[in-house]
């Protein structure tokens, strides 16, 4: 093959990585608005039902061992309204954002968006994620959650305290008709309700897998000073 056969398209290709860098950067700022924001939902809850005095301040009605206790209720359900509805809009919104780069990259890298529509169906498709986004649209609709705390009992020291537990009130939330079958088992699959912090911990982490994947494969996309497989076929084709 001749070097002139060999000669790439240099603006074909400066335009393509920009492209795709610019695709990859705002799913990058996307993922970290939903990271945030599932992070201090978990640590939210964290800090009270591992802490004797704040869980038992938040199981009884009267003033009980915290000073300020009836506004220190009021604050932690004001946070905890609008940390999940944070967290599950920018959820949705992660899912939208992360389209337009997979529509991008689909003429060009098929095994790429093959692979990553199979590991992002395999999150969407598990339990947790199929109640969370019905639970956005809950939101929409009744505006907060129902929750309820349960608490066991037992002798344990104050720093191994982890006996209290936020749950979204299973009763509460099926009184709602728009649930289907999934989320509707996923709900009922659990006594009493989800576990707050166990679930967005869980969806969490499958979403930070499947993202963390997805980043790395920007350096497998572009490599410094190899052009694109659809470029190295214009120029052998010219």
């Amino acid at each position: 093959m001749s070097d002139e056969a060999q000669v790439v398209d240099m603006r074909a290709w400066g335009q393509y990585v920009r492209d795709g860098r610019g695709h990859f950067d705002r799913v990058v700022r996307s993922f970290n608005t939903f990271g945030r924001n599932a992070r201090e939902l978990v640590m939210l809850l964290h800090s009270v039902e591992t802490d004797p005095v704040k869980s038992l301040t938040l199981m009884t009605d009267s003033d009980g061992p915290l000073e300020g206790a009836e506004a220190f209720r009021t604050e932690f359900w004001a946070q905890v309204d609008q940390r999940l509805h944070n967290m599950v809009s920018a959820a949705i919104a992660l899912v939208d954002h992360t389209r337009p780069l997979v529509k991008f990259y689909e003429q060009y890298e098929s095994d790429f968006t093959r692979e990553f529509a199979a590991r992002s169906q395999a999150v969407a498709q598990s339990p947790r994620a199929v109640f969370l986004r019905r639970l956005r649209n809950y939101l929409v609709h009744c505006g907060v959650a129902p929750t309820m705390q349960t608490m066991r009992l037992g002798e344990v020291a104050a720093e191994d305290w982890d006996h209290l537990r936020i749950q979204l009130s299973a009763a509460g939330l099926l009184r709602w008709d728009g649930w289907n079958g999934p989320s509707r088992e996923f709900i009922e699959s659990h006594d009493g309700g989800p576990a707050l912090r166990e679930v967005t911990q869980a969806y969490f982490d499958d979403m930070r897998k499947l993202y963390e994947w997805l980043f790395q494969q920007y350096a497998v996309l572009h490599v410094p000073g190899v052009p694109p497989k659809h470029l190295q076929g214009a120029a052998e084709a010219s």
